[in-house]
């Protein structure tokens, strides 16, 4: 990763093309009050290489993550990173567009 985390979440996105697959790691999130809090991250496992891939609205820690319909990243709930504070609301990362940079 290219930023420290701890307290944020991992999910696995397998992307199919015509005639093979692809497969990375999201990274979001973090417990850290400053801007890693906000940051996702991608690994793609055939390049061995971490890219940044945009920030989310509310930096959070401690969330869940999931993909839906192979395509979309959900990060939900968590608590607020710089307050503590539960959060009840949830963001959506298009994993196409962020790959197709």
């Amino acid at each position: 990763m290219k930023y420290g985390k701890c307290g944020h979440q991992l999910a696995h996105f397998h992307r199919r093309f015509d005639f093979k697959t692809k497969d990375y790691i999201y990274a979001a999130g973090s417990k850290y009050p400053d801007d890693t809090s906000r940051k996702c991250e991608v690994y793609d496992i055939a390049k061995n290489k971490w890219y940044e891939v945009g920030e989310l609205r509310q930096g959070r820690h401690f969330h869940s993550m999931c993909i839906v319909e192979s395509r979309y990243l959900f990060v939900i709930a968590g608590r607020d990173s710089s307050t503590e504070v539960p959060l009840d609301s949830f963001e959506k990362l298009d994993c196409y567009a962020d790959l197709d940079k």
